[in-house]
């Protein structure tokens, strides 16, 4: 029976090709019985010894066998979600640029506004920190005045300016970051450091996207201001209409001001240290794919 047991569990476990065993069970029935008609008790003691270590020894290669299985398993599926990690990081990359991109132009806009207003734009910005100082330096030197913005104080000023409380803010594509922790896939990923590196990422880049509250303020406080002087529609006022019609130059020169500094810090670390730390972290990923 033992044979018979040993080409159930091998079947049981899916390993098809038992064809050959079959033939060596067979053709060891036949010693057996043979064995037994004879009446060598002493031979066929042996013998059962022996099938016994054999069906011991197919069970072990058996279970070998499946164990690989499991593994190149696992295997394929951390290909799989390494892979959508790595989308979901180059969505990340993508988002933190037009987040940037769109601030830019808006505190170029601002910049305009108030050199339009006398304001010596050059030494306010220079009082700031190093982050947002280069985050305004480089949004003149992307979007130069009467370039890349054309018509800011003529009859398109009014439409422009509304720009300036409609921002958008870099958010983080961790979808199958998040799946493989709730999962209890994160152990998935077998090399230790890679997978601390990704926790690492993740909580560190996430905890960051608050700082982008001081760009969400400014916006509303710029909006709340322009609600408060109840201007009349001003899409097509020219600049100089719009500052007739204005009350408190004052405190929309203040509102500028905050405006320029709150989204040059809120969005000034997406334009430099995320986008540099995410690359990092697309290429270990990235090499470590191509060792698997």
């Amino acid at each position: 029976m033992s044979d018979l047991i040993f080409l159930s569990y091998l079947y049981r476990r899916s390993l098809h090709d038992v064809s050959t065993l079959y033939r060596i069970f067979t053709f060891l029935r036949k010693i057996r019985k043979s064995l037994i008609q004879t009446g060598s008790t002493r031979k066929y003691l042996t013998y059962a010894i022996g099938e016994i270590a054999l069906v011991v020894i197919g069970i072990l290669i058996a279970l070998q066998i499946n164990n690989w299985n499991g593994w190149k398993k696992d295997r394929d599926l951390e290909k799989y979600y390494l892979q959508r990690i790595v989308a979901d990081l180059e969505t990340d990359l993508f988002e933190m640029d037009r987040t940037v991109n769109s601030g830019s132009f808006q505190v170029r806009m601002a910049i305009d506004i108030l050199e339009y207003m006398d304001v010596n734009t050059e030494e306010f910005v220079s009082l700031f920190q190093k982050r947002p100082r280069e985050f305004v330096l480089n949004a003149i030197k992307t979007y130069p005045s009467g370039d890349s913005i054309p018509g800011i104080l003529n009859k398109t000023f009014g439409i422009n300016s509304k720009q300036l409380w409609a921002g958008q803010e870099v958010d983080r594509t961790d979808f199958t970051f998040r799946e493989m922790v709730n999962s209890g896939k994160l152990g998935l990923i077998e090399d230790l450091s890679l997978r601390e590196l990704l926790i690492a990422h993740y909580v560190n880049e996430t905890a960051m996207l608050d700082i982008q509250d001081i760009a969400a303020v400014v916006r509303s406080n710029y909006q709340e201001f322009m609600s408060r002087e109840k201007l009349p529609i001003i899409q097509n006022m020219t600049a100089d209409e719009f500052f007739n019609r204005l009350g408190n130059k004052e405190e929309y020169e203040t509102i500028l001001k905050d405006y320029v500094y709150g989204v040059a810090f809120g969005l000034g670390r997406f334009r430099t240290n995320s986008p540099k730390k995410t690359q990092m972290m697309i290429d270990s990923v990235a090499n470590y794919l191509q060792r698997l």
